[in-house]
């Protein structure tokens, strides 16, 4: 199987800009989204429309919306996407859940976003464990062939959910493993 085959389910808008996710069209303008829609194949045009709200996307229709809006920016792709993931995070985590974040330790802030992620992907699992040296590994399975681009996801939505439970300093380095990879997070 190809490394950019694989579903990511993304909660879908009566709004056909807004299927992909409201945070695109927030942060670059509807212009832009329909610009993007219209550089993307006929069929995954016709696969966002047809989003309902527990649907799964193909990785590599959310891809092609990513590099098509990135383009419009004139922004490396891998950029964009680390700040849709941050956008849409954050706009998650921005209720009382915050505040109970910052009384949770950090090994049970990454647990709770590893369990995160079997929600978002169809393949692959993710589980977190203390290190006795300190920092949090974070280890995925099941998916020898990730993507950088999903791996660059994975590291800044950790990221994100660190800091909005009051880790300011954090260092997440991403290793390649044979069936998926290892995150190791330190905070100070």
């Amino acid at each position: 199987m190809s490394e950019r085959e694989g579903w990511f389910r993304r909660t879908a808008s009566p709004d056909p800009l807004r299927r992909f996710g409201p945070e695109g069209s927030e942060l670059v303008g509807d212009d832009i989204v329909t610009r993007a829609f219209g550089m993307i194949s006929e069929e995954q045009r016709a696969e966002l429309e047809d989003l309902l709200p527990v649907s799964w996307c193909k990785l590599t229709t959310a891809f092609a919306v990513h590099e098509a809006i990135a383009g419009q920016i004139r922004q490396d792709v891998k950029a964009w996407h680390r700040t849709i993931v941050r956008v849409g995070i954050e706009r998650t985590l921005t209720t009382v859940w915050r505040l109970f974040m910052r009384f949770t330790s950090t090994e049970a802030l990454l647990k709770r976003a590893a369990s995160i992620y079997g929600k978002s992907y169809d393949r692959g699992s993710v589980h977190a464990a203390q290190l006795p040296e300190g920092g949090v590994e974070v280890v995925l399975t099941g998916w020898p062939d990730v993507l950088d681009f999903e791996l660059e996801a994975m590291a800044t939505g950790l990221d994100v959910v660190l800091k909005l439970g009051g880790r300011k300093h954090t260092r997440i380095t991403v290793e390649r493993r044979p069936g998926g990879a290892r995150l190791d997070v330190r905070v100070r």
